[in-house]
């Protein structure tokens, strides 16, 4: 558990939290976790609400978008079969 591995625990305590799902999945990037300090890039991991493992779902935030469209971000929060509608909502929402 979560409780028992202090590594995880502290990641859990220092990430950004970004976004959530309705259901209450959360995303957010680790400052430790500096992938292009140029660009400021940051690790971005998924804490799924179902789930004690936190997976990196992206290493910049334009990897994030693409595993957003692409339907990887909804498999890694464990919604498989959701790309499609994840996708549509956000083509819709990036047209505004």
């Amino acid at each position: 558990p979560l409780e028992e591995n202090g590594k995880e625990t502290a990641m859990v305590n220092r990430a950004v939290y970004f976004i959530s799902s309705m259901g209450g999945d959360y995303l957010a990037w680790d400052p430790e976790d500096i992938r292009n300090p140029k660009t400021h890039e940051y690790g971005i991991y998924a804490y799924p609400r179902y789930s004690e493992k936190i997976p990196l779902v992206a290493k910049s935030f334009d990897e994030f978008l693409e595993n957003l469209i692409n339907g990887k971000l909804p498999r890694a929060l464990g919604f498989e079969g959701k790309s499609t509608r994840v996708k549509k909502q956000f083509l819709q929402w990036s047209k505004k």
